[in-house]
């Protein structure tokens, strides 16, 4: 097991609590598209569900990279979210 309890290290071994992280991130994504597609004449709503989209993503970045057991998904969401905070500081 690892220190997160995903991944028990023989092959074909895995557990479904991956998989039931990523079916609340995918309804995440579900609540997000349909904000979008309500929310039209708002623009406000439709600005903070772009920034959830992006946020789910990252959430989906770091379950696979955790499940999969590779730290490639959690360096590439680091680096997402530095040139987020960086495109916050542009006036």
């Amino acid at each position: 097991m690892s220190k997160f309890g995903l991944i028990d290290r023989k092959p074909g071994n895995r557990s479904r609590k991956g998989e039931k992280r990523n079916s609340s991130a995918k309804q995440l994504v579900v609540m997000i598209i349909l904000g979008l597609v309500l929310n039209r004449k708002n623009i406000l709503m439709i600005i903070i569900s772009i920034e959830l989209t992006r946020l789910s993503v990252n959430l989906n970045f770091i379950i696979f990279s955790v499940y999969l057991d590779d730290i490639l998904g959690q360096l590439f969401v680091l680096f997402i979210l530095t040139v987020a905070a960086c495109e916050k500081q542009i006036p």
